[in-house]
């Protein structure tokens, strides 16, 4: 089967994007699909245009339209004639594929529902020396429009940008394809990645090639979910490093006390610390400024902030500490507060495991009178301050 452009193909069937009668529904464009690729030679611009006249109706494909929390879904909506498919992809809030080719098929993207984002790259070089992909630019799309991508225009990232909504869009694959090569930005080095179906038919898909770096519990991911999951993982590290938390009173970011500053390695993407500083705000801080370079595997481009929860644990009142905040602080520490953990806290001029001890009385009391009077002179202050 031969896909092409409009050029020299005028007098066959499926070529002119005049004649297309819009689909009144998905099945309608489904069953018109299954016409045009009956042929041996298909027109995209006619396929886009038929793909862009049906006006997306949540009714026809909410059936189809599968989430998960955690990582984009693959939903298979048709298997077509052997020469395409047809499938739904749902996206959360935030979520995107990995930088992928489409082993030698064609690729038809239609949004069906919220934006979605595409970003283009070039072919890595293939030269031993590894380097950071170059980026052709980002384009955003809107309900009813629709993408178009093969090898020979070059590898794409798709994403839904929202921090909010989520998205939906329908692809088409011509041919079929079940392995597709997954890319590293930084690098550009590539990796082998079956795809499968995360539901078929509106129907959640069997857990096939189960992968042993996959740790999440049945009713399990497939391998290409597993490993396009763990792409976009590394990368949400790569946004999340150089981190810094902040304790204040005031809640301004200029003057507060620095509890945990993240570098150089990639945080994990659950991350714990133990603050025992006073304050009334907690604040996350990170940045990404130029002229200054990062260390390897930080995000530089296109870097937000993704978080998903917050939890702040402490006492809250002050003068207590503890697991349970039920023991109170030493009465010898300022401004009545102290260590969460171990209650430590000694004003100047204090110390001991409940701030009652004056250093300065202490190390008077051990001196004899010679030694004393070798150090002070015959002072009446001293010998009286000390019998």
């Amino acid at each position: 089967m031969e896909i092409s452009d409009t050029g020299g193909m005028e007098k066959m069937m499926y070529t002119d994007p005049k004649t297309i009668v819009p689909p009144k529904n998905l099945d309608e464009l489904i069953e018109e699909l299954h016409k045009v690729f009956d042929s041996d030679h298909v027109n995209v611009e006619y396929v886009t245009e038929l793909m862009a006249s049906y006006k997306s109706n949540p009714k026809d494909w909410k059936k189809f339209a599968i989430f998960d929390l955690h990582r984009y879904t693959r939903n298979l909506v048709d298997a077509g004639n052997g020469k395409f498919n047809l499938m739904v992809l749902c996206w959360n809030t935030s979520q995107g594929s990995a930088i992928h080719d489409h082993a030698n098929a064609h690729c038809f993207m239609k949004v069906l529902d919220g934006h979605s984002q595409e970003e283009l790259f070039e072919w890595p070089p293939g030269s031993e020396d590894d380097g950071e992909m170059k980026s052709k630019g980002k384009k955003l799309y809107e309900r009813d429009q629709v993408a178009y991508i093969s090898d020979t225009i070059g590898l794409h990232r798709v994403e839904n940008p929202s921090h909010s909504d989520t998205s939906v869009t329908l692809h088409l694959y011509s041919p079929p394809f079940s392995e597709c090569q997954s890319f590293d930005e930084r690098t550009g080095n590539a990796r082998k990645v079956q795809v499968t179906f995360w539901s078929q038919f509106g129907k959640r898909t069997p857990c096939v090639g189960f992968d042993r770096y996959c740790t999440w519990t049945e009713p399990c991911p497939c391998f290409y979910q597993c490993l396009f999951y763990v792409t976009n993982e590394n990368r949400q590290r790569g946004r999340f490093a150089g981190f810094s938390l902040y304790v204040s009173t005031t809640g301004d970011i200029q003057g507060p006390t620095l509890c945990y500053k993240n570098g150089p390695h990639l945080p994990p993407l659950n991350f714990t610390t133990t603050c025992t500083e006073h304050g009334r705000y907690v604040i996350f801080y990170n940045e990404r400024l130029d002229g200054v370079t990062y260390p390897e595997g930080y995000a530089i481009s296109n870097v937000h902030t993704e978080l998903c929860e917050v939890i702040v644990k402490g006492c809250n009142r002050s003068g207590v500490f503890g697991i349970n905040c039920d023991k109170p602080c030493p009465s010898n520490c300022k401004d009545n507060t102290c260590h969460i953990e171990n209650g430590s806290c000694c004003k100047t001029g204090w110390n001991g495991t409940s701030c009652d001890t004056d250093p300065l009385l202490k190390y008077l009391a051990s001196l004899t009178t010679g030694e004393l009077q070798e150090s002070y002179g015959k002072s009446e202050n001293v010998h009286t301050r000390v019998t």
